[in-house]
This record gives structure tokens, sequence and C-alpha cells, in this order.
């Protein structure tokens, strides 16, 4: 995220894209390991011991890695309309229709 966000180019789309997918990358590997964690150092299994909350991990379980899928698809096709259309880039692809297509 800083190497991301701290160059030249943080406000380009693609680094909007970047970001949200560290951010999505790093929820999909702490839900688990919270998860472990507090089975073995505090002995407790989170998923049993509160529904709500087993029904929270399991939506993001599946949700993150969607998310992260769904973010590498964009960005794929925001690079392929950059290369089709190479001097309308800069209407079609902005930072705020970044944030808009990540956010939904």
């Amino acid at each position: 995220m800083y190497v991301i966000l701290s160059g030249r180019r943080r406000k380009t789309s693609t680094a909007r894209f970047l970001s949200a997918l560290a951010v999505a990358d790093i929820i999909v590997l702490m839900i688990p390991a919270m998860e472990y964690w507090a089975l073995y150092v505090i002995h407790a299994d989170v998923r049993a011991t509160v529904p709500a909350l087993c029904k929270v991990l399991s939506y993001l379980a599946y949700l993150t890695p969607s998310t992260s899928a769904w973010i590498l698809v964009t960005v794929t096709l925001e690079r392929a309309l950059s290369v089709w259309f190479p001097h309308r880039v800069n209407v079609m692809c902005q930072p705020r229709t970044a944030f808009i297509s990540v956010g939904t």
C-alpha cells in the first residue's frame, strides 16, 4: 500500500484499483488468521460462541475473494481500454470511476 500510494502516480485509477486490491487481499488473509489465532491462543472458537460473528465471518470469507477477483477483472478491462483507445483513456479511466467501480 505504501509503495502504491507514495509515488507520483498515486492519483491514477490504476493506483486506486491496486490499493483496493491490496486491502481486499489483506482482509482475505486476516479472516482465517484471526480465527486460528483466537482458537489456538485464546482457546475460544469465535464461530461457536457468537452466532452473529459466525455469519459475518462466513459472509466475508466469500465476499472478499470475489471482490479481489473482480478488482483484477476491472484492472484488466481498464488496461485493455487504454490499449484500444489510447487517446480517450483519460476520459474513460478516471480515479473517480475507479472508486465507484470498486465501491459497488
